[in-house]
């Protein structure tokens, strides 16, 4: 089984540009990565940095007014989460949660908003570092027979066979699957997103899943209008929804956001700097 706002982020390196949307883009340094949206901000139902240290509640530092959404719960206390200063690139996360050589996992409840149809896209994305490149779960929100149909509709992100592997499924049967091309490395940390387009001006696609590697693209499918029932199910982070296919690494800075990236190439100033693992976004609100 498988007004805009332009923001930078970095693979391993933690040095970038801020760019502006003119022709001739001015450059400057930069050493934190750009979120585009930050804690509490109206289109984020669910943004968690990980930083506990302690306890097991997982803050969810979204709107969760707006969204409906809640916190989430550790499944061991997060005293082994990392030390600040050593999650993802350049340590600017501060912490971030460790699976706990696979044996813990972050359980977030199912809110409506998060079971809509999408009607604005939809962008799940976090930071993960695998300590091993097994076929694992990172994130899901499903029932069912992990292969099967599940009793719902519902989404599932792993590495299958050292690759990144997304998946949406219904329980009609209609599904959509994107494997990524890029063999993942044990011991690095990515930045991935799968995306729901709906807005044919962006990436040039709509109505369309999109899987995103380090802000490229390494897969899309499209199966036109895509529904969800509100379902109830919980998201895990770190694990299948019965807590199985576990996931052994490092989590952090996991978010759901209404509405869609463009990723964009940087503008010509800026391409000689490609090779520092600089990438673009642009966020189009809704």
């Amino acid at each position: 089984m498988r007004s805009s706002s332009l923001i930078v982020g970095l693979s391993a390196g933690a040095v970038g540009l801020a760019l502006t949307l003119s022709s001739t883009a001015v450059a400057a340094p930069y050493t934190l990565w750009q979120h585009p949206y930050a804690d509490g901000d109206s289109n984020v139902m669910v943004l968690m940095h990980m930083n506990e240290t302690s306890g097991t509640t997982a803050a969810n530092t979204g709107d969760k007014v707006t969204w409906g959404t809640s916190d989430g719960t550790y499944s061991a206390a997060a005293t082994g989460n990392v030390a600040s200063g050593a999650g993802s690139p350049g340590g600017d996360f501060g912490n971030a949660f460790s699976t706990q050589g696979g044996t813990a996992w972050i359980d977030v409840p199912d809110a409506a908003s998060m079971d809509g149809a999408f009607g604005d896209g939809r962008v799940i994305e976090m930071w993960f570092k695998a300590n091993s490149t097994g076929d694992s779960v990172f994130a899901s929100q499903y029932t069912g027979t992990l292969g099967g149909p599940p009793s719902g509709r519902h989404w599932i992100f792993e590495i299958y066979q050292d690759k990144l592997y997304f998946g949406s499924f219904r329980s009609d049967g209609v599904s959509m699957a994107m494997t990524g091309t890029t063999a993942i490395n044990a011991g690095q940390w990515y930045h991935v997103a799968a995306q729901y387009n709906t807005n044919s001006a962006i990436n040039g696609g709509s109505n369309r899943w999109e899987l995103y590697l380090n802000g490229t693209m390494e897969a899309s499918a499209s199966y036109g209008s895509w529904g969800y029932a509100n379902d109830s199910v919980p998201i895990v982070i770190g694990a299948y929804n019965d807590h199985t296919s576990n996931f052994d690494g490092y989590i952090d800075d996991f978010r759901i956001s209404s509405g869609q990236y463009e990723f964009a190439v940087p503008e010509p100033a800026s391409l000689s700097l490609l090779a520092l693992g600089g990438l673009t976004m642009l966020r189009r609100r809704k």
